[in-house]
């Protein structure tokens, strides 16, 4: 299973993921570590699917940890300080050139 596992970074937020809710045996809605992409998101310019599981997260000041035995409160926790420590894409430093092709003179 290992070799379907894949890491992606991000610099900036949103990431553009939610979490799946399931319905447990018993009927109770829990969220779950499987995530929804929000299409056009960073995330969907990664690659990621629908349903893919988080199942390691590491960030600036934390090495990586795996998730996999942990519930999704825990989990969520941990992701939480890690998008803290990410600025909002728009609050980032930016340098934009324009130019005109040479073809188009």
């Amino acid at each position: 299973a290992e070799s379907n596992r894949f890491s992606k970074i991000w610099y900036d937020r949103p990431l553009g993921l939610t979490f799946i809710k399931d319905k447990d045996s018993d009927g109770t809605t829990k969220t779950t570590k499987r995530v929804k992409v929000v299409k056009g998101s960073q995330a969907d310019k990664f690659g990621i699917k629908n349903g893919a599981e988080v199942t390691a997260i590491d960030f600036t000041g934390q090495d990586r940890m795996s998730v996999e035995d942990k519930d999704f409160p825990e989990t969520y926790a941990l992701l939480r300080q890690g998008v803290d420590k990410l600025p909002h894409e728009e609050d980032r430093p930016y340098l934009e050139l324009t130019f005109l092709d040479p073809s188009t003179k």
